[in-house]
């Protein structure tokens, strides 16, 4: 168990439960984050990177989201795999980490929000 603490994924390095992230340490646990996600499947981790575009409908001039009940078998399971990568993620935050992105709309949101609360801007970072 030392050898958890010592590199900083909480109580996580299990094939069933993600790293933990209690706002400490971020850059290592996103690491132990990332090996877990793609250890769930390639495309739980492409969820986190690429997003998810949600199924929209012209309705006259506007584009609106889709149902679900108007989903084809495909995109069912894509919006299946983008709801896993959510409870995922957030499984993984302790509640105080959850509170900075509670309010996002999806997995990727809520990765690059953690990314800018404790890693900064790409500017920040450059400067």
């Amino acid at each position: 168990m030392a050898y958890i603490s010592t590199i900083g994924c909480g109580e996580g390095l299990s094939s069933s439960r993600p790293p933990l992230f209690d706002g400490t340490n971020f850059a290592t646990w996103k690491t132990c984050f990332r090996i877990y996600a793609r250890s769930q499947g390639v495309k739980v981790w492409m969820e986190i990177e690429d997003g998810v575009l949600v199924p929209m409908k012209s309705i006259g001039d506007e584009l609106v989201e889709k149902k679900f009940s108007e989903y084809n078998p495909e995109k069912e399971s894509q919006m299946n795999i983008a709801d896993k990568v959510e409870m995922v993620l957030t499984s993984a935050l302790a509640v105080k980490e959850y509170k900075h992105v509670n309010n996002c709309k999806s997995a990727q949101e809520m990765w690059n929000k953690l990314g800018i609360t404790y890693e900064g801007t790409k500017d920040i970072k450059e400067s």
